[in-house]
């Protein structure tokens, strides 16, 4: 009985006698024949674009029109100015250029022929109520009238006010200064020029000798206005502080703000006078070609 069950006993297979059948259909695909020509893709199915809405029309339409996104980037036209604003700016400078001129002939007359002390009577209150007129520019700047700066239209306005209702006229003496009237030659000279060249470019005329004079005689005038305005001051000092110790240290003050107020008229004119005369000489390029 022992010897039939050793006999019978079950033999383990070893593992070189283990044989692993695979089915080829199932073989992985990177076993799979590479020698087997691959099936077909199938058929791409065409891609159409989606129908156009109207909105979707409308919008390629509108991008041709002008005043559109698409046409931002164009450069649109300078709109002219109204009839009535450019009527009323020709008026206003071409009055302004007679009352200075009034101004420049009385003190010019007066001072060779009877000299400094007698011009204040003959042109004070003519040039006080002319300059009290030029106010009008700073409401111009305000309202967008005229494309002055507003801080530089204020600047120059207010320190004239200053001479002629703040020295002036509350010490009239001082009047008698040559100061006096070498400001009035400075003032009614930078006047006229100015006002008649705006008069004049607004009614479609640019002389060149009026271009020259109104970008070139500043480079004498402010500073001859500017220090006959700055004596003045100086001189009122004294007969204001017997009034109120306060008025005097005012017109301290506006001597300190003179130094860079007259800085910033002076770059300002220059700046002017930069723009201005580059754009002659494309003119003049351009009319020569």
């Amino acid at each position: 009985m022992l010897g039939l069950l050793c006999k019978h006993k079950p033999q383990h297979p070893s593992a070189s006698g283990l044989t692993i059948h695979l089915n080829p259909t199932t073989q992985h695909p990177r076993f799979q024949d590479i020698s087997r020509p691959s099936p077909p893709p199938p058929p791409l199915e065409p891609v159409l674009p989606p129908p156009s809405s109207p909105d979707t029309h409308q919008l390629a339409t509108d991008s041709k029109k002008p005043g559109t996104m698409a046409d931002v980037s164009k450069p649109r036209a300078k709109q002219p100015s109204s009839p009535a604003k450019t009527a009323y700016l020709v008026l206003y400078n071409f009055a302004s250029a007679v009352a200075w001129s009034v101004v420049l002939g009385r003190a010019v007359s007066v001072f060779a022929v009877r000299g400094p002390q007698f011009v204040p009577f003959a042109v004070g209150e003519w040039t006080r109520w002319t300059q009290t007129m030029a106010g009008m520019e700073v409401l111009h700047s305000l309202l967008g009238v005229v494309r002055a700066p507003l801080l530089t239209t204020i600047m120059q306005v207010a320190s004239r006010f200053i001479l002629v209702w703040g020295i002036v006229y509350p010490f009239p003496y001082l009047a008698q200064s040559p100061f006096y009237t070498s400001m009035l030659v400075a003032w009614s000279i930078t006047e006229v020029i100015r006002y008649s060249y705006f008069a004049l470019t607004l009614s479609g005329f640019q002389p060149r000798f009026l271009t020259w004079l109104r970008y070139n005689t500043f480079f004498v005038l402010y500073p001859l206005g500017i220090s006959s305005e700055c004596a003045l001051l100086w001189f009122a000092t004294e007969p204001a502080g017997q009034r109120s110790e306060l008025a005097k240290w005012v017109l301290y003050t506006v001597l300190l703000v003179y130094i860079p107020g007259s800085y910033t008229l002076y770059t300002y004119m220059m700046s002017q006078r930069r723009k201005v005369l580059r754009d002659l000489k494309a003119k003049d390029q351009r009319a020569s070609r």
